[in-house]
């Protein structure tokens, strides 16, 4: 297992993208890793700091990042289905004209 000053100590994003090949066997560009941490993906960012123009982030905000980012897919994908809005309004007038009398 790995120390926990690596897992803190901050990387640049090319370190990050070598790191993420390693760790997780996939390759992400440079501009990838920029969305991550500036808009996130599935409403989870990537944890950073920008010093200037250069973007830091730790082992550990990545292996967190992903971790987070399946969570979410998992739950997205088990969350009930509900009714769409329209068909919400859609009752509520129905129920309003019942009482109505109409």
């Amino acid at each position: 297992m790995r120390s926990t000053e690596s897992r803190t100590a901050s990387i640049d994003l090319p370190e990050a993208r070598k790191y993420i090949k390693r760790r997780y066997g996939v390759q992400r560009d440079l501009s990838s890793l920029w969305r991550y941490a500036i808009r996130g993906q599935a409403g989870v960012t990537l944890g950073h700091i920008r010093i200037g123009r250069k973007m830091l982030t730790t082992r550990g905000d990545i292996d967190r990042f992903f971790m987070e980012l399946a969570n979410a897919h998992a739950a997205r994908l088990t969350a009930p289905t509900t009714a769409p809005a329209s068909s919400a309004r859609h009752d509520q007038a129905e129920r309003e004209l019942d009482a109505a009398g109409v």
